[in-house]
């Protein structure tokens, strides 16, 4: 249970995966000009430190925190 905050990150790249796999309307990432999977590497991390400072935050634990 250490880690579980961690999970934000994998879970907000699948939802911007999808979210820009509409925006292409293909599934592969190999077919996405390379603006587009910049932008869902960078947008899905960017998701996944927010829903990890939310899940710290209804831990208990302190954000500013490793």
């Amino acid at each position: 249970m250490k880690y579980i905050d961690h999970i934000a990150y994998p879970i907000m790249i699948a939802v911007v995966y999808v979210l820009v796999g509409f925006v292409n309307w293909d599934r592969d990432p190999a077919n996405w000009n390379l603006q587009h999977r910049i932008l869902w590497i960078v947008w899905g991390l960017a998701w996944g430190y927010a829903l990890r400072l939310r899940i710290l935050k209804e831990m208990g634990r302190p954000t500013w925190m490793p």
